[in-house]
């Protein structure tokens, strides 16, 4: 497994990765983890970048969501949250970062500006909801992300 970039992120419990299985089971592709791919990409990018700027021993980024499935959407909209149907979640393009926690690391708010900074080369779609930010993939960046994603497994 490629761990550059992956040291600098930390899936919370309960966080799904491609597999979508539990330990011991089968794990066959899902229909999503192309999408997946993409996404994950893009957040070795960021880990990468955002922990070369920040001090030794600062937490590693928290993905709190990654691929969630319908289920689980009407899950959260029942505990009050803002869970739509259709989601990019369900579909493999989006995440969920811990933001509110992190910034008593991060006092110079670099993380929202990598983020924003993203946003704005049109690479992702970035909506603050408070405690987490939510990235998607947008359209426009799938092949670039794809060609940095692939260039990630040649230099395993």
């Amino acid at each position: 497994m490629d761990t550059a970039g992956c040291d600098a992120i930390c899936l919370l419990p309960g966080v799904r990765g491609t597999s979508g299985g539990r330990d011991g089971e089968e794990k066959k592709m899902a229909p999503w983890a192309p999408r997946l791919m993409l996404m994950s990409g893009s957040l070795r990018q960021i880990a990468r970048e955002f922990a070369a700027a920040l001090p030794p021993r600062t937490p590693r980024l928290w993905v709190t969501s990654l691929v969630r499935s319908v289920e689980h959407q009407y899950r959260l909209r029942s505990l009050g949250y803002s869970a739509v149907l259709p989601s990019s979640h369900c579909a493999g393009y989006a995440c969920d970062l811990e933001i509110h926690w992190f910034r008593q690391f991060d006092p110079d708010n670099l993380l929202a500006r990598l983020l924003l900074e993203r946003q704005e080369a049109g690479q992702l779609n970035v909506i603050d909801e408070g405690q987490a930010w939510h990235l998607c993939v947008s359209p426009y960046a799938c092949d670039e992300l794809r060609a940095a994603y692939d260039g990630q497994l040649r230099a395993r």
